[in-house]
């Protein structure tokens, strides 16, 4: 059972690492009422936006990307046919940031970015953040997560090797159409002015109901608690042949008598490897 509070002074908001569950967290964003009315986020957000095209629901991510505007895209989106299309990630700045101020501002200074998320029955596939903590404030309609622990459902992730590198943080499979029966998972559904702390490694599916839209925001985590466990899961998602290969050309840096051979060696190892390297945290959420 996941932990459920009233306020963020009911947990170590700056120090956490379970998810937790604030009810009413974000009730007082001018956005829980300003939104409510999507057509104010046509003049919210006037320019072209990427926007995720998907043919099924639930691919497990976006067939492809185009540009729109949001009041194509809404309109689109009430007709509920293929393809579908979802509003990810989207940074907000300026002037579009007045709308999602909340109490919590003064509470923890160490903001990175904040991202909008707008869907119709949208849906996003299991994936985990390496360093960030994240805040997920629920603003319209009605979102479920699906969250477990790294160290849990291992079999879930050991799998990615052939994943490709970008998605190191990714589980392979599709959540939403595999057999969860015997997944140690936590559910948690967000209503509106409902917020979700989420530390790093959580491994967390999302689907939201009808219209949903989300704001996350990204915070540093303190301290950066998992470079182990970070070196652990790169290591085991590097595929067979670069594991193999990243060996043998640490030996060739070491024993080589060649200069020249011991110095290309090395830059081939490392950018070998550097492929590998878990980038910043995307906010797929």
């Amino acid at each position: 059972m996941l932990k459920i509070v009233e306020t963020f002074q009911d947990f170590s908001f700056k120090k956490f690492t379970e998810p937790v569950v604030i009810v009413g967290g974000c009730k007082d964003m001018a956005a829980i009422e300003k939104w409510k009315d999507v057509r104010y986020m046509e003049s919210f957000i006037t320019k072209k936006v990427p926007v995720e095209v998907r043919m099924d629901k639930q691919d497990a991510g976006p067939n492809e990307y185009i540009y729109m505007t949001v009041a194509d895209m809404l309109d689109h989106m009430r007709k509920d046919t293929s393809p579908y299309y979802y509003l990810a990630e989207y940074s907000l700045s300026g002037r579009q940031r007045d709308d999602i101020r909340f109490s919590f501002d003064a509470l923890r200074s160490d903001y990175l970015n904040n991202k909008l998320f707008l869907g119709y029955d949208s849906y996003t596939n299991a994936h985990f953040h390496a360093v960030s903590d994240f805040l997920v404030n629920q603003v319209v309609g009605k979102k479920t997560f699906y969250l477990w622990d790294y160290h849990d459902n291992p079999q879930l992730w050991r799998s990615n090797f052939i994943q490709p590198l970008s998605k190191y943080n990714h589980i392979k499979e599709n959540f939403f159409k595999m057999d969860r029966s015997k997944l140690k998972v936590y559910k948690v559904v967000l209503h509106p002015g409902d917020s979700l702390a989420i530390p790093p490694w959580w491994f967390h599916a999302v689907h939201g109901h009808d219209l949903s839209i989300t704001v996350t925001t990204v915070y540093t985590h303190h301290p950066f608690t998992h470079p182990m466990l970070m070196l652990r899961h790169t290591i085991a998602n590097i595929p067979t042949y670069k594991t193999q290969l990243s060996i043998i050309l640490l030996v060739v840096c070491f024993i080589g008598n060649n200069t020249y051979v011991r110095v290309t060696s090395l830059l081939l190892l490392v950018a070998l490897l550097g492929l590998a390297i878990p980038h910043s945290d995307d906010a797929l959420l």
